[in-house]
């Protein structure tokens, strides 16, 4: 097994030239997320998913809305379980060899502040039949308690950002977190890894057991998720689970050398103007 993870490497060398070949490409404003890469539901259905949306910053985003209607105590009981406390949707992106995905998430500085309960995450999955078989890439933020994960006043809130392969499980990254701004993500698979960049850093490498089995390397969902803490034992500390969300410029491409990590590189370019 190898579970590799990096601070600090810029993909600024990476990202010179080239073209990227996207599957698809969700900006974000009204019309997107929608045809021609419909997103279905996966898991719970999130309280609001708005294209379109007016952001923080007064532009377009996916506003992925987490409603305390919707937390774990007040569900049907066919979904009253930690599984669907995790709500997003998915599409399908068949992209055969290399590929990449990406995404940018707006993070308020309330998200930085104790007694709050955020996560939201970009996921993919490769193209393994066998679900059991088959290995999830995940990159995201979270800002709980990693001791007490649902408990809003836990003295060691933690903001953070953390991966997760299908063999190894969550790995915490040791990366500044952008606060008001949006933070890039992308997820490259390299023929031998799942590399994952923050803000155009390479922070984190799996590979050996934790890479997709033989023949199964390709890519087939895409998925943006956020997370409802809201359940009965926090009830009295937590008592609106709600959030928004915002994600914008979610794509997935067949990545040519020269333009691995461009699309990174051009949000962290834009965040440091904007600073």
């Amino acid at each position: 097994m190898m579970n590799r993870v990096f601070v600090g490497v810029s993909v600024v060398g990476l990202a010179a030239s080239g073209a990227l070949a996207a599957t698809f490409f969700e900006s974000g404003a009204a019309g997107t997320f929608a045809a021609p890469s419909p997103w279905a539901q996966d898991r719970y259905a999130p309280g609001e998913w708005t294209p379109g949306a007016t952001d923080p910053l007064g532009g377009d985003a996916l506003r992925l809305g987490i409603r305390n209607a919707d937390r774990r105590n007040l569900r049907n009981a066919s979904f009253n379980s930690g599984f669907y406390d995790t709500q997003g949707r998915q599409t399908s992106a068949s992209v055969s060899g290399n590929w990449e995905v990406g995404g940018e998430l707006f993070i308020p500085g309330s998200w930085l502040t104790p007694g709050t309960l955020r996560r939201s995450d970009l996921w993919a999955r490769d193209n393994n039949p066998v679900e059991n078989d088959a290995r999830y890439v995940i990159v995201g933020f979270i800002n709980n308690d990693p001791n007490d994960g649902f408990n809003p006043n836990a003295a060691n809130f933690v903001p953070r950002f953390r991966s997760w392969d299908s063999t190894v499980g969550w790995t915490d990254l040791n990366v500044p977190v952008l606060a008001d701004q949006y933070n890039s993500f992308q997820i490259i698979n390299t023929g031998t890894s799942h590399d994952y960049y923050i803000n155009g850093m390479l922070v984190a490498s799996n590979g050996g057991a934790s890479y997709s089995d033989a023949g199964f390397t390709d890519l087939q969902t895409v998925f943006l998720e956020a997370f409802n803490f809201g359940n009965a034992d926090n009830a009295a500390t937590l008592t609106d689970s709600g959030y928004d969300a915002y994600w914008r410029n979610v794509y997935a491409v067949v990545p040519t050398p020269a333009s691995v990590g461009l699309l990174g590189l051009g949000g962290l370019l834009a965040a440091r103007r904007r600073r």
